[in-house]
């Protein structure tokens, strides 16, 4: 956990720090001002969701409710990461590194280290299920996608990936393989409350997440697994980025991959 510094954090491997602060700066007010407005939005989100007898149930989500989604906890954990590599990009310009960091500050560091882990491969994860599950099945079931097509959805499933993207390619953190579990924490912890709300709510989001479907088994380890190789892809193109700088290969499969999962017409 020590090897952490806050170079690495807070530097580039092709732009300046300052570039660095700015660049996440603007990340983070796009970030947090797309989740003031969905909390703060009167008009709500209408949705359909289907149960499991097949009925449909339309509703509308207002405040709190909106930030239940999967897609929108990812974009949150993008948040809180993106304000903290700018405060530390922004220290780091005005005072530069310093040999000894405080218990507090390795905390700090680490916890940003793994949020980044998380958001990298979560953000390819989201935006493939968007595309290649949800919006097929939005069509066969309801007879629509429009809410996946709406600004906001747009911005989080496609701006999830582009600022992924560019972290990849310009920050100067690396991926550990044995922070792995991490993400399967995270995973499971969103599977628990999905649990929760539809015991309060009684319903889920996601279909696949209905522990009462007869396949429901397969889809929670398929969502596992499918996680699981996102990091492992993840932890690749990292050890190959910083094993190999000139390579331009592992750039090229991550702009690939970002092309392949980003959806923005029907």
């Amino acid at each position: 956990w020590k090897d952490v510094s806050v170079d690495q954090i807070a530097g580039s491997k092709f732009i300046s720090t300052s570039g660095m602060f700015i660049i996440r700066g603007l990340i983070s007010l796009i970030i947090w001002g797309s989740i003031y407005h969905i909390y703060t939005d009167k008009k709500g989100l209408s949705i359909t969701v289907v149960l499991l007898d097949n009925s449909k149930r339309p509703l509308l989500l207002k405040h709190a409710e909106r930030l239940t989604m999967f897609t929108v906890w990812s974009w949150i954990m993008q948040g809180f990461y993106f304000a903290g590599a700018t405060i530390c990009s922004g220290l780091y310009m005005l005072s530069g590194s310093h040999q000894n960091n405080t218990h507090l500050e390795i905390l700090i560091l680490n916890t940003l280290k793994v949020g980044y882990e998380i958001s990298f491969p979560v953000a390819f994860i989201v935006s493939l299920i968007v595309s290649f599950i949800l919006i097929p099945a939005a069509k066969r079931l309801t007879g629509s996608a429009d809410n996946f097509f709406a600004p906001m959805a747009l911005l989080f499933h496609n701006a999830n990936v582009i600022f992924m993207v560019f972290e990849m390619i310009f920050n100067k953190i690396p991926l550990h393989l044995w922070h792995l579990p991490f993400i399967l924490i995270y995973g499971m912890s969103y599977s628990i409350f999905a649990w929760y709300w539809n015991w309060k709510r009684g319903f889920y989001y996601y279909f696949f997440m209905d522990y009462h479907r007869p396949d429901a088994i397969y889809w929670y380890v398929g969502l596992m697994v499918g996680i699981s190789a996102f990091y492992l892809i993840a932890y690749g193109l990292s050890f190959t980025i910083f094993q190999y700088e000139s390579n331009i290969l592992p750039y090229a499969v991550v702009l690939l991959l970002a092309w392949i999962s980003m959806r923005f017409k029907d």
